[in-house]
C-alpha cells in the first residue's frame, strides 16, 4: 500500500509540474472547451443526479463533493462525505440511482486483507446523507501494486433497480504476486477479475465470499475474465460496455460488449493477444512486446512460469470489439518490434489507459447522435511515466462510432480524436448537450459543449432492393442487395432496416441479423447525398413466386414525406418490394408478412359510376409460367370481372389456342380443335369469376393465346361479345408464351 501511494505522490507532483504544458484543444469545430472549476487532489469521478440537477465528484481517499453553479457566480465545491462516513478509503467508483448515490471501492490497512464495498447513501431532509451497505466481501489479499485494481467501476442497470460493479484484476497479467511474502504463490482469486449485478435495496448487506464455488451459486456473478474494466455505460438500447486497460506488456487496450454467463479472457489473453507466460519455456528477453522502459521491478514480473494455471479446455473467450481506426489504432509488430498504424485492433492502442465511457444515449448530440465517447488517461512517449507509443499523444477524447457485425455477433468501431490537451483525465459525465471531463493532472474539471440535436432536422430516406438474379433455381443461394439513400437535408442517423422473408424464402447469410426469418440491420449514419447498401443471400426452398418486402423501421433523423414502420404496402419510399420466382413457378404465392402496416384508406376509383342498368364485363389471362418447356403442363386461367351496376346471368368465352398447345382437362370447358368454349353464369357486381384449364406445349416457338366475350347477358355497354380478337376491346384478351 505505501508503494502505491509513494507513487501516486511522486505522479501528482509530475503531473502539477506541467499543467502549463497544454491545454485541452477542440478538434471538431462543434465543440468547444472551457475550464469549469478546480478541484481537490486526485479527483477520480465526476456523476450527474438527474434528481437534483447536481454534479457531483469524488476524490481517490474517498472525498465526496456536490458542485453549486450559481447562475451569476463561479462554480464552487461543497463536502458531503468522507471515508469516515460510508467506509471506502480507496474510492473509485460513483453513480446515481434515482437520487441515491452509490459509491464503489475497497477499504484497505497496509499489512491487512482489506476487502471490497458498494455503499449507497440517501439525502436526508437535513441535508446530511444516511449511508448503507450493499455489498461487502470476505476480506481478500491486496498486491499492493499500481496493478492492483481493487473495485472501482459502476453502472445502474436499466431498469435501476441493480448495479454492474467491476473488480479488476490483482496482478498485471496472471503472474504470482505475493506482497512481501505475505501471501505466498498467490495469483488472481475469486473475487478479483470479474463483474458483477447487484441489487440496489437488497434486504440485508449482500457478504460476497473469497471462494470461487459459492460466488457462481450466488446469482451475483454477471462475467468474468475482464482485467480491469474501469468504466461501464449503457448504449440506447440498455447493452453494457465497458473499456479496459492491458498490462505493462505491449498489448492493444479493449472495449467490450458485456454479456451475461461471458468469459473476456484474462489471464490468457488480452487485447486479443494470448499471454505469452502461460506457454512453457517463455523468454522474456526474446519478447519483442516487453516495453524496453520496464523498471527492474517490473521485468522481474516477467518469467518463464510451468506454475502458470492452463486455460479450461471448455472455456470460450468473448473477443473485444475490433476497431477500424482511424485514430488509436497503433500496434508494436511482435516480430519487428517496430510501431505501426493498423486499419484493424483489439481495441485501442496499447496503454492509452481508456476511461470515461459514455454514450449518448438520448440523442442529445446532433453531430455524433446515439454514439460513445472514451478518454484517454496515458500520454505518448513516456511523458509522465507509463508505456503509451509515442506516436499516439493519448491524453484525449475519442468519439466511437460502432456498427454491429452479425458474423462476429460483435460490434466494430470507428475511432476519430475530437478533443486532445487534456493531462491525465480520469472521468467524463454528460448532461444533455455538455460533457464534464475530470482531470487529475490539472485537478479541474472542464466543460465540453457539443452543437445540439436539432428535433427540426430532417433527411428524406428511400429504399430500393434488387437481386442478382429474378428467375432462380430451388435451392440455389440469390443475392440480394438493399440500398438506403438520404437525400437530405440533413444527415440520416441510426437508420434501422427490416425485411421479414416471405415463406420458404430462406436466409443463408449476409450484412443481416436474422431471427427466425426477420431480418434486421442498423446504419449508424448515411450523410445527405450518400447511400449505403446491405448485401444478403437467400434461397427459395420450393417451388413459387416470392414477393419481398423490405422497410425501414425507425431512424432518429425523421423523414418529411415517410412514417418508419409503417408497413411495405401504403406506397412510401421507405419500403421496397423485390419478386423472385422459380423456373417453375406454378400458382403458388408467397408474401411477406407485414404485421405492422397501418389502416390503408380505401382507394377512390377514377371512374365514373356504374350505370346501374348495366353490367361491364372485362378479361384478363394468366399463366402458371411465361416460359413453358416441350411436353410440359401449363395452367391457364381466365379472369372475368364485372365493373357494371348490374349483375351478368350468362357469360360465353371463346379461347383460341394456338397451334402448338394442345388441351388437356378443365372444368366448364368444351373444346372443339384449338377452340375452347367456356360458360359462366351470375357475376355480381364488382365481382370476378374464374375459369382454368391445362394445356400441354406440343413445340417450341412463340405461343399466342387469344380469348374473347362471345356473348353475354345483359350486353355490355363499351363492348360487342363475339366481334373479332383484334378489337382492342376490354372482353378481349392476348397472352404470349415462349416455349423451350
Amino acid at each position: 500500500m505505501l508503494y502505491y501511494w509513494l507513487n501516486c505522490l511522486l505522479l501528482t507532483l509530475s503531473l502539477v509540474n506541467t499543467v502549463q504544458a497544454q491545454l485541452p484543444r477542440s478538434l471538431h469545430p462543434n465543440i468547444t472547451v472551457e475550464k469549469l472549476m478546480a478541484t481537490q487532489v486526485r479527483g477520480v469521478r465526476v456523476a450527474y443526479d438527474a434528481q437534483t440537477r447536481k454534479l457531483y465528484y469524488h476524490s481517490f481517499p474517498g472525498d465526496v463533493y456536490r458542485i453549486e453553479q450559481p447562475a451569476n457566480g463561479q462554480p464552487y465545491e461543497v463536502p458531503i462525505a468522507s471515508a469516515a462516513d460510508h467506509g471506502i478509503n480507496y474510492l473509485q467508483g460513483m453513480a446515481f440511482a434515482n437520487g441515491v448515490v452509490v459509491l464503489v471501492g475497497n477499504f484497505k490497512e497496509t499489512g491487512q486483507r482489506g476487502y471490497g464495498l458498494v455503499v449507497k447513501g440517501i439525502s436526508q431532509p437535513n441535508g446530511t446523507w444516511r449511508w448503507e451497505r450493499i455489498m461487502q466481501t470476505a476480506p481478500y489479499p491486496s498486491s499492493a501494486t499500481l496493478y492492483d485494481h481493487a473495485f472501482n467501476a459502476v453502472c445502474v442497470t436499466p431498469r435501476g433497480d441493480s448495479v454492474y460493479v467491476n473488480s479488476g484484476s490483482r496482478t498485471d497479467h496472471g503472474e504470482v504476486e505475493d506482497t512481501g511474502g505475505l501471501y505466498p504463490d498467490t495469483r488472481e482469486v475469486p473475487l478479483t477479475a470479474t463483474i458483477f449485478k447487484l441489487p440496489i435495496n437488497p434486504p440485508t448487506t449482500i457478504l460476497l465470499p473469497n471462494d470461487q464455488a459459492a460466488l457462481d451459486q450466488s446469482g451475483y456473478v454477471f462475467c468474468r475474465g475482464v482485467r480491469n474494466e474501469f468504466d461501464l455505460a449503457l448504449d440506447q438500447q440498455g447493452r453494457l460496455f465497458g473499456v479496459e486497460n492491458s498490462g505493462d506488456r505491449d498489448d492493444p487496450e479493449e472495449m467490450n460488449w458485456l454479456r451475461p454467463g461471458r468469459h473476456y479472457g484474462f489471464p490468457w489473453e488480452m487485447g486479443g493477444n494470448q499471454t505469452p507466460q502461460q506457454f512453457p519455456g517463455y523468454i522474456p528477453s526474446q519478447d519483442k512486446l516487453l516495453p524496453a522502459t520496464l523498471s527492474p521491478d517490473q521485468q522481474q514480473k516477467f518469467y518463464n512460469d510451468p506454475a502458470f494455471p492452463p486455460k479450461p479446455g471448455n472455456l470460450v473467450i468473448t473477443q473485444p470489439i475490433r476497431s477500424l481506426g482511424p485514430d488509436a489504432s497503433f500496434v508494436r509488430d511482435p516480430a519487428t518490434g517496430q510501431v505501426q498504424r493498423v486499419n484493424s485492433i483489439a481495441t485501442f492502442t496499447s496503454h492509452r489507459s481508456p476511461l470515461g465511457l459514455i454514450f449518448d444515449t438520448d440523442n442529445a448530440l446532433a453531430d455524433f447522435t446515439g454514439d460513445a465517447f472514451v478518454l484517454s488517461y496515458s500520454a505518448g512517449g513516456g511523458i509522465r511515466g507509463g508505456y503509451l507509443f509515442a506516436e499516439d499523444p493519448g491524453e484525449d477524447l475519442l468519439h466511437v462510432r460502432l456498427q454491429y457485425d452479425p458474423a462476429a455477433d460483435n460490434f466494430t468501431a470507428q475511432t476519430t480524436k475530437v478533443v486532445d490537451g487534456f493531462i491525465a483525465p480520469t472521468d467524463a459525465e454528460r448532461v444533455g448537450n455538455v460533457m464534464y471531463v475530470i482531470e487529475e493532472g490539472r485537478q479541474c474539471i472542464w466543460k465540453l459543449t457539443f452543437r445540439p440535436y436539432d428535433a427540426t432536422a430532417k433527411a428524406d430516406l428511400s429504399l430500393s432492393i434488387q437481386s442478382s438474379d429474378r428467375v432462380v433455381a430451388v435451392n440455389r443461394p440469390v443475392s440480394v442487395t438493399v440500398t438506403i439513400r438520404n437525400d437530405g437535408p440533413s444527415e440520416a442517423r441510426n437508420v434501422q432496416l427490416e425485411n421479414r422473408l416471405p415463406s420458404f424464402l430462406a436466409y443463408t447469410g449476409g450484412d443481416l441479423t436474422n431471427d427466425g426469418g426477420v431480418l434486421k440491420a442498423t446504419v449508424p449514419s448515411i450523410a445527405t447525398g450518400e447511400q449505403a447498401g446491405l448485401v444478403y443471400q437467400v434461397t427459395a426452398q420450393q417451388p413459387g413466386t416470392f414477393r419481398n418486402a423490405a422497410q425501414i423501421t425507425t431512424t432518429t433523423t425523421p423523414d418529411p414525406d415517410s412514417q418508419a414502420g409503417s408497413g411495405t404496402a401504403d406506397g412510401e419510399d421507405d419500403a421496397a418490394l423485390l419478386t423472385l420466382r422459380t423456373l417453375d413457378a406454378g400458382p403458388a404465392v408467397y408474401e411477406s408478412p407485414n404485421p405492422t402496416q397501418r389502416p390503408l384508406p380505401v382507394p377512390a376509383s377514377n371512374q365514373p359510376a356504374a350505370d346501374p342498368t348495366k353490367s361491364d364485363v372485362s378479361i384478363q389471362l394468366a399463366a402458371s409460367t411465361l416460359i413453358p418447356r416441350v411436353n410440359n403442363l401449363v395452367s391457364i386461367t381466365v379472369v372475368v370481372t364485372n365493373r357494371g351496376g348490374l349483375s351478368t346471368t350468362a357469360i360465353t368465352v371463346q379461347y383460341t389456342l394456338p397451334s402448338q398447345m394442345v388441351f388437356v382437362s378443365g372444368g366448364g370447358w368444351t373444346p372443339t380443335g384449338t377452340v375452347l368454349t367456356g360458360q359462366l353464369t351470375t357475376i355480381p357486381v364488382g365481382g370476378t369469376a374464374f375459369l382454368t384449364f391445362q394445356a400441354r406445349v406440343t413445340a417450341s416457338g412463340r405461343l399466342l393465346n387469344q380469348a374473347q366475350v362471345s356473348a353475354a347477358d345483359p350486353l355490355d355497354p363499351d363492348s360487342t361479345p363475339g366481334n373479332g380478337l383484334a378489337t382492342g376491346e376490354d372482353d378481349t384478351a392476348r397472352l404470349e408464351l415462349r416455349a423451350q
